[in-house]
């Protein structure tokens, strides 16, 4: 099993979760949240439910590995 960092960004909130698993809220306005989880090999879904409460959206994720790398981005 390895650990990940998931990284999201959001206006207004995002909820993350991974396998069906909350691994991270972000419910602060234009702020930052992060957190780590467990994963085995193979392949995973990853779900971002993101919420606008007006005007422009924006959202972004990363997934990180234990050397910092990135290994998966998100889509804006």
């Amino acid at each position: 099993m390895s650990s990940y960092t998931l990284r999201i960004s959001s206006d207004n909130a995002c909820d993350a979760y991974v396998d069906g698993a909350l691994v991270a809220t972000n419910s602060g306005f234009e702020s930052v949240g992060s957190a780590t989880f467990h994963v085995n090999a193979g392949n995973h879904i990853i779900e971002l439910h993101m919420t606008n409460y007006g005007g422009p959206a924006a959202s972004g994720a990363t997934i990180s590995d234990p050397s910092s790398n990135v290994v998966w981005t998100s889509r804006d």
